[in-house]
């Protein structure tokens, strides 16, 4: 077998949705308006549950988690757009491509325990009520949230 013949593969091309040059600025300014609204919603969240009291709960605790995944998954994923837009420059290197794709991957992930941590809030709301304050107490919220532990009844 000849070692001599063999591609490395340096960097990527970011292929855009349109390549005609008069939809480029449509497009980014699409991509921007939708970036920002997600950013802005996500900061809404996460300010509507930080100054009102009443929405210190469990609930709330991981849709502000939640909130900080999702801009920062919306983030790390629209980041290289934006600057290709604007640059010109649409190469990605590819450790920086994996880093991006890693670090998207590891948010995922944490989205999806958080949604499962909700999901396990809603039925010890629904199921057992009466038991809700001792189950899901702020201590064994944040306990469970930084140890990545589960909740015992």
């Amino acid at each position: 077998m000849d070692l001599n013949n063999q591609t490395k593969v340096t960097f990527f091309i970011i292929k855009g949705i349109s390549s005609l040059p008069e939809l480029q600025a449509l497009i980014f300014l699409l991509v921007l308006l939708i970036y920002l609204l997600t950013l802005g919603g996500n900061v809404t969240i996460l300010l509507l549950v930080c100054l009102d009291h009443h929405l210190h709960t469990p609930m709330y605790f991981f849709l502000c988690n939640l909130s900080i995944l999702d801009i920062s998954s919306s983030t790390i994923s629209l980041h290289k757009i934006l600057v290709a837009y604007l640059t010109g420059d649409h190469n990605v290197s590819f450790l920086s491509c994996m880093l991006q794709f890693y670090i998207f991957s590891c948010l995922a992930c944490n989205e999806l325990l958080i949604l499962v941590a909700m999901s396990y809030d809603r039925y010890v709301a629904i199921c057992q009520p009466l038991r809700y304050s001792v189950i899901m107490n702020s201590k064994i919220t944040i306990s469970t949230a930084k140890s990545g532990r589960r909740v015992r009844q």
